[in-house]
């Protein structure tokens, strides 16, 4: 294989740096112009600008879907208490709930890897009275996890339901991050719900 000299057009054997005949700099077998590199870098670059957005919304999408998986499996967890005397159910996890919601699709998480149920009944609310919760909006009521573990499928916290219905994503306080994914003792998690649950300074119930 030879190498033609730009300046000269002599044809050169493929090795030589300067063309044999002129002492001109010869092109490099195999090299790639800078230009074409620059264009891909470019076509790379806005190749990423257009998926990363959407890979955003997609995990937000997901995030958003759990979160209205709780919310369903709170106002029948509520329901059925209201049919039973104001007495929340006696199982951790389900069926109680079925009577009261239209699709079991609600009981998995889209980021769970596991098999459904991917929330869990807190076990202190067990046949707990309704009338009797101190602080229902500060209270849990159910989490994303099983068997005292909650997991920490989004974004690094978890959702979470309290006794008054309202769903809330909680996350690990700023000086203690956590891994995605990670599982945590449902006692942590509950001391991360009551402190993001704080009242403020001067707002009703903050002193």
């Amino acid at each position: 294989m030879s190498i033609t000299c730009q300046r000269c057009g002599t044809q050169n054997p493929e090795g030589l740096a300067n063309c044999s005949s002129c002492g001109a700099a010869l092109p490099r077998g195999g090299g790639i112009p800078l230009l074409a590199v620059l264009c891909c870098l470019m076509l790379l670059g806005f190749t990423a600008a257009l998926i990363f957005p959407l890979f955003t919304r997609y995990r937000g999408s997901r995030k958003a879907v759990c979160q209205s998986n709780l919310k369903q499996l709170a106002l029948a967890t509520l329901l059925y208490a209201e049919d039973s005397n104001d007495r929340l159910p006696l199982a951790v996890t389900y069926p109680y709930h079925m009577a009261y919601i239209r699709r079991d699709t609600v009981l998995r998480c889209p980021e769970d890897k596991g098999a459904p149920p991917s929330y869990s009944l807190v076990p202190e609310r067990l046949g707990a009275v309704l009338e009797e919760v101190k602080e229902p909006e500060r209270t849990l009521l159910l989490y994303e996890g099983r068997q005292g573990l909650v997991e920490l499928r989004h974004d690094g916290g978890a959702h979470a339901a309290f006794v008054d219905a309202h769903v809330k994503w909680i996350g690990p306080p700023t000086e203690q991050p956590a891994a995605e994914g990670a599982k945590v003792p449902l006692s942590t998690f509950e001391e991360w719900a009551r402190s993001a649950t704080e009242p403020e300074p001067g707002a009703p119930g903050g002193g």
